[in-house]
């Protein structure tokens, strides 16, 4: 069983109660093979939002504020969700596992979520994101939260424009303040699939497919010719990057990722896989997603017994597993404090 404690909104605006009032919320216990048409049907109702323009998102309850919402929009999201819970469950003694879903639309003052975008251009962004987006940025494909690769000649797909989402721009951001790759954007992080990436642009820019939401931010632009070719700067070509995703909202009403705001476990085990072969941590991608552990800060809800009898991690791998999700994690709140205009966003990402 499943319990999931739901806010009340407004009938009239969609919004939560006062935020002066004390919090309106009920609680649902639910089995966890309900049909996920009757869990939706009965959230939307309990909570009283109108299911064409709302946008679920859902936390555990204990980490309340420490997390962006995990995106909980399809078949797929809930059932990712439930393993999660249900992992959760069986590594806990005494806190109980509650399931908090929320409109990610509406902010917790009752801030639409699309101000809240449009509040976030005069936020100051950091010096290596600022110089991602303006290496990456495409004057093709202009457009909100918008960036591309284009597929090297040696590809598959050469010449290929692939979007990339907001996660991929971070990560590079990141690894050029950790000195990992350089900062003129010559070649991307080494961790992308591009064969995969350039099959996702395929399946978005097919009118017959599900309906694609247009990525945010100036397009990103990775030109790579050869070996020797330098990335071409098309920086004044295109308009200056206007805002940014907030957090916390969901990225999407189609199944597929357009955006993530948390980046892949697959992606933490590719990168310690360049690291450390030996350990070989691709083995594990498929035992980590059956317990619904998909996303980098899903990691450190577990502790490390947890990842060696559930999951079948090796002693020597736990611990660099963990800290490299970590490290990922902190580089997510350490973007969202630094769009938010917090008084700490004059320090340095975390290392």
């Amino acid at each position: 069983m499943i319990t999931v404690n739901l806010p009340i909104y407004s009938a009239k605006t969609g919004n939560k109660k006062d935020k002066k009032a004390p919090t309106l919320a009920t609680n649902l216990v639910l089995p966890s093979d309900i049909v996920a048409a009757e869990f939706f049907s009965r959230v939307h109702a309990h909570i009283n939002i109108d299911p064409a323009t709302a946008k679920l998102g859902w936390e555990e309850l204990a980490e309340h504020c420490k997390d962006p919402y995990h995106r909980l929009e399809t078949v797929q999201d809930l059932h990712n969700a439930f393993q999660m819970l249900l992992a959760l469950q069986k590594s806990r003694c005494k806190r109980p596992v509650i399931m908090e879903v929320v409109n990610t639309e509406i902010q917790p003052d009752g801030t639409s979520t699309r101000q809240v975008e449009k509040d976030t251009e005069k936020a100051v962004m950091s010096t290596e994101l600022r110089n991602v987006q303006a290496k990456l940025s495409c004057a093709i494909h202009p457009g909100h939260n918008r960036w591309c690769y284009v597929m090297p000649p040696d590809s598959k797909d050469p010449g290929k424009h692939v979007p990339l989402g907001i996660d991929v721009v971070t990560l590079r951001a990141c690894k050029i303040h950790d000195g990992e790759v350089d900062k003129d954007c010559v070649t991307p992080p080494s961790i992308l699939n591009l064969n995969e990436l350039a099959q996702q642009g395929r399946a978005q820019q097919d009118p017959g497919s599900r309906g694609c939401a247009q990525a945010a931010l100036p397009p990103i632009h990775v030109h790579v010719g050869g070996a020797n070719r330098a990335l071409h700067d098309t920086t004044d070509n295109v308009p200056r990057p206007t805002s940014f995703k907030h957090p916390r909202e969901a990225t999407s009403s189609s199944e597929s990722s357009d955006e993530v705001d948390t980046l892949c476990v697959s992606d933490v085990l590719n990168t310690l896989h360049e690291k450390f072969p030996d350990l070989a941590y691709p083995q594990y991608a498929s035992a980590l997603r059956q317990k619904g552990i998909v996303d980098a800060s899903s990691v450190l809800k577990f502790e490390k017994d947890y990842f060696k009898e559930n999951v079948g991690m090796a002693d020597g791998a736990i611990g660099k597993f963990i800290k490299t999700a970590a490290k990922w994690k902190a580089a997510v709140l350490w973007r969202q404090s630094t769009l938010e205009g917090r008084p700490d966003e004059t320090k340095s990402s975390p290392e």
